[in-house]
This record gives structure tokens, C-alpha cells and sequence, in this order.
């Protein structure tokens, strides 16, 4: 671990991440950068979500804030992107430490930048920030994605889920299957059933491999389902579905989860568990927001409808 003439001994957080080759553990290095690439790649895809000039409005979180000019929106984006791209190489606790500022800046100027992969990003990139060392970094990333299909599983039990993506998305778009057998219907809770399966599986030592397994052919199907040799769209979430499985191999295949008794001696862990493990709930009684609550694909997301009888104003939106 140390690499230092005698008597010196290296302080630099990132290279003690490096576990030893044969311990058992994963590379927590190889996951810090495996985080940063998916995240870096994802913002390039959706870019004009962090740009102020689009189309759609910004929704500041204070209203104060739409006076913010749109050069802003552009620097934060900018510097986001390039302070991303320099941490994969050199991931220092500063470096790593601007990114979350400016993520967190550019989500204050606008509420539609809270996707779940950003939520998720920060908070394991905070996690290496304030938690004090790997015995702690490693379960804090298990328990986020541990709950993060829970909850996401969880969203789906329930009819609009069964409507909009079994039957409209996946039977009739994608498998081009048109039925009205009530069977059929009810045979789509098996997925959400089987996502909160895995992801309490992956809470056990003797079944987190089944876990795995079965996490990981969901992302395959997902790819399947909407990258290009499938319904080609949504382009934004292929590189959380490339890079999820690989985060949940590297993280689980080996130690399962464990909270130590430490963990809940650190501020920022209490943090940890009321963000993925309790404020989820809320969400069910509508105090908490669905995306903060990691609903996937869930349907029955509310829409917006602009009429109008304005001839000039439906010429303009024409080509939307």
C-alpha cells in the first residue's frame, strides 16, 4: 500500500484505496473511476439539461435564481464535465470535492437536473469524501445500491406500472404482443417482485451472487429493451446500464453487505440512511419526490399539456 523511502508514509486517500491483489476485496480505486466515467458520460449524452437557453424552462429551487445569466448554466456544465474527466485520472479528495460543489450548484439553478443517476452519483462520490476510510466507503455504496433497487422495484408495484411499460412499452412496442388476458397483465409484477428480490438477496452471503445474477440480466434486458437493437431511445440512461452491472459485480461478488457499528458513528452515514433508506417511503404518501425515490420506469408519471387556439403560437411548437 505504501510506496515511500523509511521513515515516510503516504497520506493520500485514493492510493489506500488500492486493496491488495488477493484480499477479497474490490479495487475501491477501479469503482471511484468506473462512478466518474458512467457519470461523465451520461451528462455529455444529456447535455442540453444542463444548458439555461433550452427550450423547456430551468426550475430553480429558489426563484432568486432565474436571474442566474445562462453563461452559467454553460460554465458549471463545463467545468462539471472537465474536473470529471481530470478525476478519472487523478481522483484527489480536492478534485473530487469541486465536482460535488459544482454538481450541486448547477442542481440548485434547475430541479429537472435531479435525475436518479445524478442523486445516486453524488451521494457515493460524498461518500468517499467524508467517510473515513474503506471499511466504511464500501457498505455506505452497498447500502445506496441496495436500496436503490428496492425502492425502484418497489415504485413498479402498482397499475400504471402494468399500462405504460408491461404492456404499451415492452408487450406491445417491443415484443409487438396484443392481449387483453387479465394473466398476462398481472404476469408484469413478476419484475418488480423480482428486482426487490435481488436486492434484499444481495443483503445475504449465502444468496448475493443469485442476486447479482439476477440484477445484472435485468440491465442486459433494459439495454435490449431500449438501446439501438431495440426500441432506440432514452439513450441517457445506456451508460447506467452498462456501468451498474459492473458496480454491483465488483461491489457484491465478494463481501457481502455489512454495516458496521463505526458506520453509524459518522455524521454523514445517518445522511446516508435517511436519503435512500426512509425518505423513499415518503414518496408513497407524495411528500417525497419520485426521482429521489428511484422510480424507474415506473408509469403514471404526470404529464403537461399546452393547449392553445393561437394559429402563430401552433405554428411555432410544430416541430415539437
Amino acid at each position: 500500500m505504501y510506496n515511500q523511502h523509511p521513515g515516510t508514509m503516504r497520506n493520500d486517500f485514493p492510493n489506500r484505496l488500492q486493496s491488495l491483489p488477493g484480499d477479497g476485496k474490490p479495487n475501491l480505486l477501479l469503482l471511484l473511476r468506473l462512478v466518474l466515467i458512467t457519470w461523465l458520460v451520461s451528462k455529455i449524452i444529456c447535455y442540453p439539461l444542463w444548458m439555461g437557453d433550452r427550450d423547456f424552462p430551468t426550475v430553480p429551487v429558489f426563484d432568486w435564481l432565474l436571474q442566474v445569466p445562462v453563461a452559467a448554466h454553460a460554465l458549471l456544465f463545463c467545468a462539471s464535465v472537465f474536473t470529471m474527466a481530470v478525476a478519472v485520472f487523478f481522483p484527489h479528495k480536492k478534485l473530487l470535492a469541486a465536482v460535488v460543489i459544482v454538481e450541486l450548484l448547477s442542481c440548485l439553478l434547475d430541479q429537472n437536473r435531479w435525475q436518479p443517476w445524478e442523486y445516486q452519483f453524488i451521494f457515493m462520490l460524498a461518500a468517499y469524501l467524508f467517510l473515513k476510510g474503506e471499511k466504511l466507503l464500501l457498505p455506505a455504496w452497498q447500502f445506496i445500491l441496495v436500496a436503490l433497487y428496492f425502492f425502484s422495484g418497489l415504485a413498479k408495484l402498482q397499475p400504471a406500472f402494468i399500462h405504460d411499460i408491461w404492456n404499451n412499452l415492452i408487450l406491445r412496442n417491443w415484443l409487438g404482443i396484443y392481449t387483453t388476458d387479465a394473466w398476462v397483465f398481472r404476469l408484469g409484477y413478476a419484475l418488480p417482485l423480482l428486482e426487490m428480490g435481488a436486492a434484499i438477496l444481495l443483503c445475504f452471503s449465502r444468496f448475493r451472487r443469485v442476486g447479482i445474477f439476477l440484477l445484472v440480466a435485468m440491465h442486459l434486458l433494459i439495454l435490449l429493451l431500449l438501446g439501438p437493437l431495440g426500441l432506440n431511445r432514452s439513450a441517457v440512461i445506456w451508460p447506467w446500464n452498462v456501468g451498474m452491472p459492473l458496480l454491483l459485480i465488483l461491489l457484491f461478488y465478494n463481501p457481502p453487505l455489512h454495516l458496521p457499528h463505526a458506520f453509524f458513528k459518522q455524521p454523514f452515514a445517518w445522511l446516508l440512511v435517511a436519503s435512500f433508506g426512509i425518505l423513499p417511503w415518503l414518496h408513497l404518501l407524495g411528500r417525497w419526490d419520485h426521482y429521489l425515490s428511484f422510480t424507474l420506469y415506473s408509469g403514471g408519471v404526470s404529464q403537461l399539456y399546452i393547449c392553445t387556439d393561437d394559429p402563430a403560437a401552433l405554428q411555432a411548437i410544430a416541430p415539437y
